[in-house]
């Protein structure tokens, strides 16, 4: 199985989102309930390696505070030279990052040097091919990260499709 964490993005969060997408005149399809920031993907998993991920982070939201997160504008990502994806920057934070490294340390099963380089965002949407050109919008928002998720990606023709396979709260 293929497999990623995440953390999900709140209703509102998204809803403010998608107002200022429109307002702004975001000619891309987007699967807005598909929004979250990717912490770590793992790409094959077996029965027994997902159980073990559940604990590590049954272990981890249950010393990991609730924390805020702000986004400060929305550009091609990795950057504009080199862009794939059309994204969300989230200002960088101590929680954030501690959160992602210490994930990237406790699940690092092949024993390889973990990449602790970490641009945190919110992909929206895949650029196939360049039909319409794209402006960057400012756009400050803040919310709460109240929880981490584990989810299983199957890749389709018309993009990946993600099922939610658990939910853990962080401490409050």
């Amino acid at each position: 199985m293929r497999c990623f964490i995440a953390i999900p993005l709140p209703g509102d969060f998204s809803g403010d989102l998608d107002k200022e997408l429109s307002a702004n005149g975001f000619k891309y399809k987007f699967k807005k309930n598909y929004w979250h920031i990717t912490l770590k993907f793992i790409s094959n998993i077996d029965n027994r390696g997902y159980l073990r991920l559940k604990k590590i982070l049954k272990e981890i939201s249950e010393t990991s505070r609730v924390f805020q997160i702000s986004c400060y504008k929305i550009d091609y990502f990795p950057s504009s030279k080199n862009h794939r994806y059309i994204a969300v920057y989230l200002v960088k934070n101590k929680s954030l990052k501690s959160l992602y490294e210490r994930l990237q340390n406790e699940i690092n099963w092949s024993g390889k040097k973990t990449d602790l380089r970490f641009k945190p965002h919110i992909t929206l949407v895949k650029i196939k091919n360049e039909k319409n050109k794209f402006n960057k919008i400012i756009f400050k928002m803040m919310c709460k990260v109240k929880m981490i998720n584990i989810y299983e990606s199957r890749p389709r023709a018309d993009g990946p499709y993600y099922k939610l396979l658990c939910s853990f709260n962080l401490k409050k």
